[in-house]
């Protein structure tokens, strides 16, 4: 059964990432400094343990082909309209397995970055990485408290290499570096699994919770996207507790029957919310739209991401049915 609370905190979350693409001052700082945490740290108290081949492949029809199909349909689009061109069909196809957020020049060709959409490689990447860890210290020793020690050092590892080798060296292909260092964040998710399913629900927690974000968030940012962190501290303090406060948020709103259902149908679409942003900001031009518009860049894409949401739910529930 869904859980409705974490389906309306990431219906919270996808609308705060169009909405801190679009923002600037006091509104990017509070959104950056918990946003993009909390979406790895839900996936680590939702995910579940796979055997690798099982995790990879589960991991890669439900990440990774979206990704996949919508580069491959942008490719055939720029062919019609520009032409074909073989270097730039293979700038396009490098484009998908760099997975970054940011270009890269290889050897002479400029391989651009994929800009919003690294997150889906990157959770990729963390997921798997993390279900591998967790295999591997339960199959080398049966001692729970054994395990769940190498389990937390390997993790803290993994992160401090990929923040180190994204920041200090180079940036590894197919968002590596930064899947890695997401892994501290969806450890904590995993870790507080017990804590969400306890009983929650007092409105103190929640005060506590928010008041420490209000404070941390101000000064603590996390830009997941460059392995970025400002006063790393708070950020992660910030990361946390922002957590805490949006799933105190959506417990909240869970009693308002009628807009809890609308947020938590737009939570099964995050991915493809996602998607129809980056398009939305990369191509709205094409009909003559000014995408630099923030409100307009803002409105358009959830205009078409819930046209899309409703329908696309309408035809999978009837389908079911």
């Amino acid at each position: 059964m869904r859980n409705e609370s974490i389906d309306i905190m990431k219906a919270i979350g996808i609308i705060l990432v169009i909405v801190g693409h679009n923002s600037e001052g006091l509104a990017f700082q509070y959104i950056y400094s918990f946003h993009m945490p909390m979406f790895f740290i839900i996936s680590g108290y939702l995910w579940k343990e796979r055997s690798f081949v099982k995790s990879v492949c589960h991991d890669f029809n439900r990440i990774l082909v979206p990704y996949i199909i919508y580069f491959i349909a942008l490719i055939l689009l720029d062919c019609i309209l520009d032409g074909v061109s073989c270097r730039k069909l293979l700038q396009d196809l490098l484009k998908i397995i760099w997975g970054s957020a940011v270009g890269v020049d290889v050897c002479g060709l400029h391989v651009n970055g994929v800009t919003y959409l690294w997150f889906l490689p990157a959770l990729y990447i963390c997921k798997n990485v993390f279900n591998s860890l967790y295999i591997l210290w339960n199959k080398i020793t049966h001692n729970t408290i054994c395990s769940s020690l190498l389990l937390c050092m390997s993790v803290f590892v993994c992160m401090c290499v990929g923040f180190f080798v994204h920041r200090r060296l180079f940036a590894l292909p197919f968002a590596f570096t930064m899947g890695l260092n997401a892994l501290g964040y969806f450890y904590i998710g995993f870790c507080i699994r017990s804590l969400f399913n306890s009983n929650l629900g007092n409105l103190w927690f929640g005060m506590v919770f928010g008041v420490i974000w209000l404070l941390t968030g101000k000064i603590g940012l996390n830009n997941m996207a460059l392995c970025e962190y400002f006063r790393m501290k708070y950020a992660i303090i910030a990361g946390v507790t922002g957590t805490f406060t949006c799933y105190y948020l959506s417990s909240f709103l869970s009693y308002f029957n009628c807009f809890a259902k609308i947020l938590s149908i737009i939570g099964q679409y995050t991915i493809s919310i996602l998607i129809i942003h980056h398009f939305v900001a990369n191509y709205a031009g094409l009909i003559q739209i000014d995408n630099t518009n923030p409100i307009l860049n803002v409105l358009l894409t959830m205009g078409i991401a819930l046209i899309y949401v409703f329908v696309h739910y309408n035809i999978s529930k009837k389908y079911i049915e």
